[in-house]
């Protein structure tokens, strides 16, 4: 994953902050479960973290999701991945 891609847009209706990533594999063996981290930072300094998963990322491919963060109706100002794990069985 991008940990600098800015893929993201506010739910203000729902106090949820939808956050587009990508997943891609640029070895050379299956990907077969992976998880991603994300933290939203809001302009009062809360911070609110999600996280979200897939499976079969084969090499040479990119996974396209998204997931959502529930601000709690604040206002948010930053998205950023914290972590990823990739797992291999």
């Amino acid at each position: 994953t991008d940990k600098k891609q800015t893929y993201y847009s506010s739910l203000n209706e729902y106090g949820l902050v939808e956050i587009y990533y990508k997943v891609k594999n640029t070895g050379n063996v299956k990907i077969d479960y992976y998880k991603v981290y994300f933290k939203v930072t809001c302009k009062d300094g809360s911070t609110y973290t999600e996280w979200d998963n897939g499976t079969d990322v084969d090499p040479g491919q990119e996974i396209s999701d998204k997931t959502y963060v529930d601000t709690a109706d604040k206002q948010f100002s930053t998205v950023e991945v914290t972590k990823q794990e990739l797992t291999v069985y």
